[in-house]
């Protein structure tokens, strides 16, 4: 753990908590607490080809997860913390896997393997089953299986691309990108309806703002935080930007989209990756603020109260703590990209 002294440059920023988790040179990405916001995986590139590694909450016991020489990434955390479900791809015999393992590294399962790529497993809220994206015949789906790797299952068979699939907090929906010219350009975010089994999966369809970047669900599964084309003026002039939204989402009625609440309020250039804090109150964000620096912005669920919280950057995809009081970013503001905290609450933090 290393404690930051500001230079005096940063007097913006002297009053914020900041602890610099990650110190190696290296590329590290992609922190995420496990569930009880004692440890950390994330993605590193120290000893040549991205590994996923393990360390405590403040910086501390570092250790490898995964060894090459296939590269991994994406960690996801079991809800029990015993377990992370990962991603890997080997160069040489061109395979893709989704595989979990005991957080020691021991009792790997390799839940799917390709020749095609795969993407972004994420295991149920319950533990139970794990989703991912995967390309078949060159087009991408939504499958599952069971968190052992049976009883695997396509749910989607549209010609669109569909991907990212991110789990209702109750477990009765997957939300997934849907981009129905195959291209990222334009896309919604479609609902599949598994409370009942995954046989014959009901989609509910977005009719919402369109070229949206789905990130979070609130944890009462009523809200969506998101990324949108939106004209902001933040720059002086109209300019077409990427905002962060929440969004009343519906089941039962004839509109699944609610009335979109733009947090940044035309105060950013462009937003991305907002995600909701543990109690559904907050949504935190990165942004390009109109200095162009990428730093990170926190707002209440409803719009109001909105502030930015780093100042000099770059700092990007914040990550609340369990407990609400930090966020876990990932910043090259020394030079190379590393994992940091700030408290959220910092004394004097605007």
């Amino acid at each position: 753990t290393v404690p930051v002294d500001l230079p005096a440059s940063a007097a913006a920023e002297a009053d914020l908590v900041l602890v610099r988790l990650t110190d190696d040179g290296a590329s590290d990405v992609n922190g995420t607490w496990s569930p009880d916001g004692s440890r950390i995986a994330w993605e590193t590139d120290r000893n040549g080809t991205f590994q996923i590694w393990i360390m405590s909450a403040d910086g501390s016991q570092k250790r490898a997860f995964t060894q090459g020489p296939a590269i991994h990434g994406w960690p996801e955390w079991h809800p029990d913390g015993e377990r992370l479900v990962y991603w890997g791809f080997d160069e040489a015999s061109g395979l893709y896997t989704i595989a979990a393992a005991s957080v020691d590294g021991g009792d790997v399962q390799v839940i799917v393997e390709s020749e095609e790529a795969l993407d972004r497993p994420m295991w149920s809220p319950d533990g139970t089953h794990i989703a991912w994206g995967a390309q078949t015949e060159g087009n991408w789906d939504i499958w599952v299986a069971d968190s052992e790797g049976g009883s695997v299952r396509r749910l989607t068979h549209d010609a669109q691309m569909e991907s990212n699939p991110l789990w209702r907090p109750d477990g009765g929906y997957i939300s997934y990108k849907v981009a129905p010219n195959k291209e990222y350009n334009l896309t919604i975010e479609n609902f599949l309806h598994v409370e009942d089994g995954f046989d014959a999966p009901t989609v509910r369809v977005w009719d919402g703002i369109k070229s949206v970047q789905m990130n979070d669900w609130s944890p009462d599964g009523e809200k969506i935080a998101y990324t949108a084309e939106i004209v902001t003026n933040a720059s002086g002039e109209d300019r077409v930007s990427y905002l962060a939204v929440v969004e009343d989402v519906s089941f039962t009625g004839a509109k699944t989209s609610g009335t979109p609440v733009i947090l940044s309020a035309h105060n950013t250039l462009g937003d991305r990756g907002p995600v909701f804090s543990p109690d559904g109150s907050q949504v935190a964000f990165w942004s390009w603020d109109k200095s162009y620096h990428a730093t990170l912005w926190i707002a209440a669920a409803d719009g109001s109260s909105l502030r930015q919280l780093t100042r000099l950057g770059p700092d990007m995809t914040p990550k609340w703590h369990p407990d609400g009081s930090l966020l876990l970013f990932e910043s090259a503001r020394n030079g190379s990209m590393d994992l940091w905290t700030v408290a959220v609450d910092s004394p004097g933090a605007p």
